[in-house]
């Protein structure tokens, strides 16, 4: 676990991207270190809430994993998920890259065909049986679930939510059924 860049003593990051509060005291109470949840936004990105001295700001958890974990390279200011997986946060998985590379390198992924996404997901609920996804955000979007909540089944957090269980996890598979 590394220290948060400018949060050094309020915040540390895990290399996949789970972000402790660290303990401290705050005037006249007592805050005991925890694990925050991160929110996912509309955009398929997490995020977490960070403060320092009153001021809250929102940052991205593929940022701090790669600024904390990965050399910077001058002129490299964007974080490319390699897998297209936005909630992927390992970082194995991510890499600094230009605005355009990051443009041509998500053009050149959604031009290939859907069958060669190397992880699919199998999902059970009791009352809709077995869905297998390559994208959460399909089950999501189908089943109103919050993307967060999947995500959470993916990354071990949620054994359940709203009935659907990760039954499991395939990676570099062709799935012989249609996807969502």
């Amino acid at each position: 676990m590394k220290d948060i860049k400018d949060y050094e003593d309020l915040y540390a990051i895990t290399e996949d991207g789970k972000v402790w509060s660290k303990p401290r005291h705050t005037g006249y109470r007592h805050i005991g270190g925890y694990w925050m949840k991160p929110q996912v936004y509309s955009e398929g990105y997490e995020r977490v809430l960070l403060c320092k001295e009153g001021k809250a700001t929102r940052k991205s958890i593929h940022r701090l994993v790669a600024e904390a974990y990965l050399d910077r390279i001058e002129g490299l200011d964007v974080v490319n998920h390699k897998d297209e997986d936005k909630l992927n946060n390992h970082f194995s998985n991510l890499e600094w890259c230009t605005t355009q590379y990051n443009v041509e390198y998500s053009a050149a992924k959604r031009r290939k065909l859907d069958l060669s996404f190397k992880k699919w997901y199998e999902f059970e609920h009791p009352d809709h049986g077995i869905k297998r996804v390559n994208r959460v955000q399909r089950l999501a979007e189908e089943f109103g679930i919050s993307k967060g909540q999947l995500s959470g089944l993916v990354n071990g957090r949620l054994k359940s939510a709203k009935g659907w269980v990760l039954k499991d996890l395939y990676k570099n598979y062709i799935c012989p059924v249609t996807f969502y």
